[in-house]
């Protein structure tokens, strides 16, 4: 069985000196800068509202978590 891909545990957890934690972004918010940058990237991003590119770039960093989590069965 895999390990499923959880949308809030964090991406890039790590201990820093004195036991101290730092949690960082979640996996659902790395995925959606990606997924933004590479939306930003396209010749059609400025004709698109900024509300409505943030939207999609959520949209599919919630597909991909949906994806990894069907495929880790």
């Amino acid at each position: 069985m895999g390990m499923r891909t959880l949308p809030h545990t964090s991406a890039f957890p790590s201990n820093g000196p004195n036991g101290s934690t730092s949690d960082g972004l979640s996996k659902r918010e790395h995925f959606a800068a990606l997924a933004l940058q590479g939306l930003l990237s396209s010749e059609n991003a400025s004709s698109e509202p900024p509300q409505r590119v943030v939207l999609m770039a959520v949209q599919y960093a919630d597909a991909l978590i949906k994806a990894l989590d069907s495929t880790a069965k």
